[in-house]
């Protein structure tokens, strides 16, 4: 007993508490959903709106209950008669503000109100307006365009640190165990003085509140800045400095009108300090008039206009309000001359009065007739030196001119006259107004850290975790949205990826350079992360933060990132969900052209095509210009084309450059590059950034020769989008320095690109090298200078496509020949193994089989249908001009339209006669009727010039073709009555040029949620179970509404999402899982599967109001020698919080427990007594959330400091502590708490 009794005399007091808050008729909100975030219930409209749900815990009825968005109108919105709810029932509403109110109890109801991002008050109050419960949700849910990967009140790890610890604190393997644990919102709010509280306007005239010509407002959130016009000067105050007023009409500070800056229907109050230098008048009869500030618009003096001013007139001071009813005008007596006075207007409504203040007295007051009449309001700015019009101009000097939105007290006024008669204002950060609470930071704070760092550090580390629950390769996007007090470094797995307010170099203890406003921290900022997408990864990461104080005694600090957002690119909405080759977003690049000659210059250009009137521009990231970046309007014909300079072309064998091209518009068009010399042409289809991809085989030319460099050229070319894109290359034969089949890595920042050539002999050929990347990249396969089907090096040509991503290949084809010519090869490529390729055409079948990365080429003379049974990259290679002795030929090379991305409607421009005089179409169509039924530019290929169309079937039957010649420098719009492949080209003088016409995809792609991690709820026996064999079962959580989806073509609330087993069914104790399922319109889908462990329910172990009826804990704990009263409490414990060790003593006498709410969210508050000073005493605060088995925890992780007051006429101040581990958890389970001595 000794040993435990030795212990045990550390031990002063427990308490027990089962922290569930009965609420006013047991009404509660179930959750608020904004219109944002509601993908799942649509209303009678089919609109899907905000919704609200209310679950009652005990039969009652719920008519004549009331909602509101506004705590100040608590009956904003009225339940209709008809609708009572039974024990556990859940009743759904929307917030539409439709308010629609039907008779119960099966009504669609609707609320006057609505919630579109976020849900920042949710009120429901009793037919008495009592308040019945709460709810907010502040998160924003229109910030992102993709997934929420931290919100508001997420994890937090905090260390205020107290010497140099090194950087690997921000990386995401570092061990943060012993930190501080919390949620986000890192900070403390030592609250401010009253005369801090609802101040609306504050105007200090000092030199450091002046911008140029701005008298900058001090007060916050909203900000009411003025504008100096005139000769107004600055010179000594009454406070620092102060403003001077010539007497000028024109010398005056403007302030734009709001409503805030009117008392209107509310209390209110104004006060400034002024110093009058114009003498009385010495003329008799004559009288002056002069404005300090004045609130009202123009009017005649018979006739005043609603609004408010203070003045002087004959060196007498006044203040005044004009209202519907009429005017009150409180004459405060003569005020001298070149000596400062203060004045001040006070609204009290509650009093109903005005009353008028001068040097801190009150001197007179006038009562206010009904609140509607006397509503004081006017639409003028407000003017400090003058009145609206300029009539009465002020001669004098103005000083420390405040606003309130709330009537000050007598006592109140008299202290704003005496700081400033000592040279202080009221609202100086420093002046000592007393305690107070803190009115800005308190409701964002959700770890307080005052007390380890206020008058230690100025500088917090901070570390959040979370998960990125997919890869994030595909993203667009990352966006922060942050809000801070002055400063912080932010870093994200390690990377610095943000910097607010820091020192270049900074220390475990640095500071902010600069003191911002606390109001700035109350707005967020939003910061864009997208160069750093490639450090995010999948599963677990961790956005650090070195938060920065201006001053380790400042007295709020705050580090909050509210939201972090994984953006993905939004496509077509609606309908068939999917990809075209059309686009909004375009990063281009031109491999390398064969070696430029005086005689054959190089162009290139790219033909832009699109609906009329479309908008877009043409930049060159990395090139300054001029000309560039150059802007576009499609005209009526549908396209144009902006020529490139020709210094933008790739060069040499292996070279990152900063020479992409990028395309972005308006309105979805198609993109055409074409890199031109004589001889030797070819174009390609552009893919927009919705079509790029992470995984591409390169499919080229081979080189034909030997010891000939300049005509082995076979190359590709890669465009980075993002910045920290890496590429890993695995090249399929040896090139440069890199070794056949050994990966290799490539890093480029976004608008570099990156060109490989293989320059050696034959049979070199870089077709079939793997490219995989982080982020999507633009990929192009060429060789600048082909052979085909010849090896004559005067029929060489460039020939170049931007490459398909392997998710977008197809698996059947069909080829037309081109026309003119005796056959061309196709290149077929394959994407995985034991791939069979089936070819079939006139001339006879064939079948092989490829493997991945595998290609062969196959010469075809006629039409020819190819499947392939996994995916497949064709292309079609036209013939060197020797081949067939054509002269108006040679190679180029085209991607062939998969079958299943054909569509309906393209635009494409032909070239100018003098560069092609011999342009086609190729269309292929299913049948023959919708082959001449497709129309160019409005005419039908059945009334088409027979001279100028060829046409043939594939084999099989079904599938028809057109060879159809077009005339140069021409626009052409191309529909079909059904889907159709095209493939534009043409022919000059031993040149060529073709592309595919473009592409579209079916969405494959299922929709992206936020998947919770595994949770754990104990089980509840049903509330009216009498028999005691009623299984203990807990609720299925409704999961849905917590989540976060995205899909990059179906909107959100078009998704059907469902949750099995649904939100309220009973589980039993054990492990479940709970699958969330999420459909687009295709038909994709994703599952989520979260895992639920039920245990069983908490036991409840309540030692009662004292411990001294506990005697195996009296004598076990601390024994009766430490407690010779037998209360139950130690006379230690007793003499260190004030009690009386000789009189009978509870627990609850010591430890304080109630009740508490913050933002609608409730917890276990604590509080005690203790000496001011310490005294030599230390006490520990302790909490766990079971009686036995668990460890005490104590640290401000665990009780976080609300504030203290001072004990009247003693030594003594009450503590007051929120119990961190029991905020939001209502019913489900005890909390214990405990206080001993230190250490």
């Amino acid at each position: 007993m000794k040993t435990i009794r030795h212990f045990c005399g550390f031990l002063l007091a427990w308490a027990s508490l089962a922290w569930s808050v009965e609420v006013q008729g047991q009404l509660r909100f179930v959750t608020v959903v904004p219109a944002a975030a509601n993908t799942t219930f649509a209303d009678e409209d089919g609109d899907f709106p905000a919704y609200i749900e209310i679950r009652s815990l005990e039969t009652g009825i719920l008519s004549g209950h009331y909602l509101t968005d506004d705590p100040k109108v608590p009956n904003k919105w009225q339940f209709p008669a008809g609708y009572a709810l039974t024990s556990g029932q859940t009743l759904r509403l929307f917030a539409s503000g439709k308010d629609r109110r039907p008779a119960g109890p099966n009504g669609k109801l609707h609320t006057n109100f609505g919630y579109d991002c976020s849900v920042p008050y949710s009120g429901l109050f009793t037919i008495q307006l009592a308040q019945a419960h709460t709810f907010s949700d502040p998160t924003n849910r229109c910030f992102c365009n993709g997934l929420q990967l931290l919100q508001k009140g997420a994890v937090a790890r905090t260390l205020i640190p107290t010497n140099n610890m090194g950087m690997d604190w921000v990386l995401a393997s570092f061990s943060d165990k012993h930190w501080i644990r919390g949620v986000t919102g890192v900070g403390f709010d030592v609250g401010e003085n009253p005369f801090r509280q609802q101040v609306i306007l504050h105007h200090t005239f000092d030199k450091p509140d002046l911008n140029a010509t701005q008298v900058l407002d001090k007060s916050g959130p909203l900000l009411h800045h003025g504008t100096m016009v005139g000769g107004v000067s600055q010179g000594a105050g009454r406070i620092e400095e102060g403003f001077g007023f010539s007497g000028d009409a024109g010398d005056q500070v403007r302030v734009a009108n709001h409503v805030e800056l009117d008392p209107g229907a509310g209390s209110f109050t104004a006060a400034i300090w002024f110093r009058p230098t114009r003498e009385q008048a010495s003329t008799v009869g004559q009288t002056y008039t002069e404005v300090m500030v004045s609130k009202q618009p123009a009017g005649a003096a018979t006739a005043l206009p609603s609004g408010w001013r203070i003045y002087r007139t004959q060196a007498s001071t006044f203040v005044q309000v004009v209202s519907p009813a009429g005017a009150k005008t409180i004459t405060l007596g003569p005020t001298a001359p070149n000596t400062w006075h203060h004045a001040a207007l006070v609204v009290n409504r509650s009093a109903g009065q005005v009353v008028g203040y001068l040097n801190g007295k009150r001197i007179g007051m006038a009562a206010l007739t009904s609140q509607a009449l006397d509503t004081i309001v006017s639409q003028a700015d407000l003017f400090e030196g003058r009145d609206l019009a300029g009539q009465f101009p002020y001669t004098g000097q103005l000083d420390d001119f405040i606003i309130w939105g709330k009537s000050l007290e007598d006592s109140q006024v008299e202290a704003v006259f005496a700081a400033g008669m000592q040279g202080l204002s009221v609202l100086d950060e420093d002046f000592n107004a007393g305690p107070g609470p803190g009115q800005l930071y308190s409701g964002l704070i959700g770890t307080d850290v005052r007390v380890p760092m206020r008058g230690k550090n100025a500088s917090a580390f901070i570390r959040v975790p979370f998960n990125v629950p997919v890869s994030p390769s595909l993203a667009t996007g990352l966006k922060l949205r942050m809000q801070y007090s002055d400063g912080f470094i932010a870093y994200l797995n390690g990377a610095e990826v943000a910097r607010r307010n820091a020192p270049e170099n900074t220390t475990w203890n640095s500071k902010a350079p600069i003191d911002r406003p606390d109001a700035e921290g109350l707005v967020a900022e939003d910061i864009d992360l997208s160069d750093y997408l490639g450090v995010l990864k999948s599963g677990g990461n961790v956005l650090a933060f070195h938060g920065l104080s201006h001053d380790s005694n400042a007295r709020r600090f705050l580090i909050l990132p509210t939201q972090l957002c994984l953006e993905y690119d939004r496509g077509a909405t609606g309908g068939d969900c999917a990809k075209r080759t059309n686009g909004r977003d375009f990063w281009i690049a031109f491999p390398e052209n064969y070696a430029q000659e005086p005689d054959t210059p190089l162009a290139l250009s790219l033909i832009i095509a699109g609906p009329p009137k479309t908008v877009g521009v043409v930049d060159l990231p990395g090139y300054s210009i001029s000309g560039f970046p150059k802007s576009f309007s499609i005209p009526a014909e549908g396209s144009l084309t902006v020529a490139i300079p020709s210094v933008l072309e790739l060069r040499g064998p292996e070279q990152i450059e900063h020479k992409a091209i990028r395309v972005t518009a308006s309105a979805e068009v198609a993109v055409y590059g074409t890199t031109r010399m004589d001889y030797t042409t070819d174009s390609f289809l552009a893919l927009p950034v919705k079509c790029l991809g992470l995984e591409y085989w390169i499919s080229a030319y081979p080189n034909v020769f030997n010891g000939i460099p300049i005509l082995n050229g076979t190359q590709f070319a890669i465009v980075a989008v993002a910045n920290n894109t890496e590429v890993t290359i695995t090249p399929s034969g040896k090139v440069g320095s890199h070794p056949a089949g050994t990966p290799f890595v490539v890093k480029l920042k976004r608008g570099e690109t990156y060109q490989l050539r293989n320059e050696n002999g034959k049979p070199a050929d870089l077709t079939g090298t793997r490219l995989v990347a982080n982020k999507p990249i633009s990929v192009f396969g060429s060789h600048r200078c082909a052979n085909v089907q010849s090896v004559n090096q005067f029929f060489c040509d460039v020939v170049v496509e931007q490459l398909l991503p392997v998710n977008l290949w197809g698996t059947s084809y069909l080829v037309a020949p081109l026309a003119t010519r005796l056959g061309d090869t196709l290149r077929i490529l394959s994407a995985e193994d034991k791939n069979l390729v089936t070819l079939a055409s006139s001339d006879g079948n064939q079948s092989f089989n490829l493997d991945r990365g595998q290609f062969k080429d196959v010469f075809i003379k006629s039409a020819t249908r190819v499947n392939a049974r996994g995916p497949a990259l064709v292309t079609q290679i036209s013939s060197s001009s020797d081949f067939d002795h054509v002269v108006h030929a040679d190679p180029f090379t085209t991607l062939i339209q998969p079958v299943e991305s054909w569509f309906f409607d393209y635009r494409i421009q032909t070239p100018k006669a003098v560069d092609f005089e011999a342009n086609y179409v190729n269309i292929v169509a299913r049948n023959l009727t919708e082959l001449n039924s497709t129309t160019l530019n409005g005419l039908g290929l059945g009334a088409w010039n027979p001279a100028d169309i060829t046409k043939g079937s594939f084999v099989g039957g079904g599938a028809v073709y057109a060879q159809v010649r077009l005339q140069p420098a021409t626009a052409y719009f191309i529909r079909g009555k059904g889907p159709i492949g095209l493939t534009g080209y043409g022919f000059s003088e031993f040149d060529s040029y073709g592309y595919p016409g473009g592409m579209e995809f079916t969405n494959f792609d299922g929709p992206l949620m936020s998947c919770p991690p595994e949770v754990t709820l104990h089980c509840q026996k049903p509330v009216n179970s009498t028999t005691g064999q009623s299984p203990c079962v807990a609720s299925t959580p409704d999961f849905v509404s917590s989540m976060d989806f995205f899909d990059d073509c179906t909107p959100v609330n078009r998704l059907k999402i469902t949750q099995s087993p649904a939100p309220g069914t009973p589980l039993p104790i054990g492990k479940h899982q709970v699958v969330v399922s999420a459909s687009d319109s295709s038909g994709n889908s994703t599952q989520c599967v979260v895992v639920v462990t039920v245990e069983g329910p908490w036991e409840e172990k309540n030692f009662g109001a004292s411990t001294a009826s506990n005697l195996s804990l009296k004598s076990t704990v601390w024994g009766p020698e430490a407690d010779p009263d037998a209360d139950g409490i130690p006379n230690a414990i007793e003499q260190a919080t004030g009690a009386d060790p000789k009189l009978k003593t509870t627990v609850l006498d010591i430890l304080k427990l109630s009740i508490a709410t913050e933002g609608g969210v409730q917890f276990l508050k604590v509080s005690y007594k203790r000496p001011i000073g310490g005294n030599g005493i230390e006490l520990v605060l302790e909490g766990r959330t079971d009686a036995e088995g668990a460890d005490w925890k104590s640290g401000p992780d665990i009780f976080q400091f609300l504030g203290d007051e001072t004990i009247p006429m003693g030594a003594y101040e009450q503590v007051f502590y929120k119990a961190v581990e029991t905020v939001g958890k209502l019913a489900e389970q005890l909390y214990f708490v405990r206080l001993r001595t230190g250490p």
